[in-house]
């Protein structure tokens, strides 16, 4: 229209009609509503969409007892689609102010990792509690947690996109959420000794939270293993990751920790065998971990957890296989030979 206006009229009107251009285009609405014969109508958009909806639906506007019901409809449709995308977008901007958070705990990582006590970020935040420094990585600990236990919530209540669990973003803003929190909600449960009064944290422990949000990073990886391209461009590591890859790593160390001082106590040989055989499992599959270079620097420090295990359960081993022969050694021998 406005094509035309230019073509078609000097310059100087052309330059009027240009500033009443909502003017006419209000006024070419009005006609079009008012050559399909609607009556009364009000000037408000949303009425003459809602009146137009019905008619193309075959309901006639003017008749309240069916028009009423189906306004209803239209209204409650209406704020349904609209609502899920407005929450993501809302939920993009709350994401971004808790970034500080995130932030913190991965400078209290780097700083862990440098430290010369060689403890490790779990380690330290297990063992020292009391601090100001540690004080406030709980506090961001508590907001990051907030923040997803929200989002799980909206996510459950159908106030999110349907396929929002599947977003890139979402999906990966969680895996990281968990690489980084989790071992660190570990380390307190195990500082405050909750595994001696309600078991070890994996069965007993573990927040829903973080079942959930493993779930979707599940989900994405089996839908990024069917596809061949994906197979395909899959690279061994060439330095150890940022963050250790098994969100139940340092829970695996606490259990392992358990049965090698129950070895240590254990009399009873069927027992023994089982916490042997255990040991043994775990040994296999931390150094397959450190062999992809899937665990972080921490897990390799000198006064970690795991390698502070390492360690005893070497010796232990020794100590088992050293002659002369004992009825542990031959179930030993059947538990390093699988």
């Amino acid at each position: 229209m406005m094509h035309l206006m230019l073509e078609t009229v000097s310059p100087v009107s052309s330059f009027e009609d240009h500033l009443k251009y909502s003017y006419f285009t209000r006024l070419l609405s009005l006609q079009f509503l008012k050559r399909i014969d609607i009556d009364d109508l009000s000037e408000s958009s949303y009425e003459a969409g809602v009146f137009l909806a019905l008619q193309s639906s075959g309901i006639d506007p003017q008749d309240d007892n069916v028009s009423k019901p189906a306004k209803g409809c239209l209204q409650m449709a209406r704020h349904m689609g609209r609502a899920p995308n407005l929450n993501n977008a809302y939920l993009a901007i709350k994401l971004s102010e808790i970034t500080p958070c995130r932030a913190q705990l991965e400078w209290y990582k780097a700083r862990c990792d440098e430290s010369v006590d060689q403890c490790g970020y779990y380690d330290t935040f297990e063992k020292f509690a009391a601090s100001r420094r540690e004080s406030t990585i709980n506090m961001n600990l508590f907001r990051l947690g907030t923040f997803w236990d929200r989002v799980i919530g909206m996510a459950a209540r159908n106030e999110l996109s349907h396929d929002f669990h599947c977003m890139p973003k979402w999906v990966n803003a969680s895996h990281s959420y968990m690489l980084l929190a989790e071992p660190l909600e570990i380390a307190r449960y195990y500082r405050h000794g909750m595994h001696a009064k309600k078991g070890h944290y994996i069965k007993h422990g573990r927040n829903r939270r973080f079942q959930i949000l493993e779930r979707w990073w599940n989900r994405k990886v089996a839908v990024a293993a069917q596809e061949p391209q994906q197979n395909n461009n899959k690279r061994n590591r060439s330095r150890y990751a940022s963050f250790t890859q098994d969100y139940l790593f340092w829970a695996r160390v606490e259990e392992a920790k358990d049965w090698l001082k129950n070895t240590e106590e254990e009399e009873d040989l069927n027992k023994l065998g089982s916490f042997l055989e255990n040991m043994n499992r775990f040994e296999t599959y931390a150094k397959e971990l450190i062999k992809n270079k899937e665990v972080s620097i921490d897990v390799l420090a000198k006064n970690s957890s795991y390698t502070l295990w390492a360690e005893k359960w070497k010796d232990l081993k020794a100590k088992l296989l050293r002659p002369p022969s004992t009825p542990l050694l031959n179930g030993m021998d059947c538990i390093t030979k699988r």
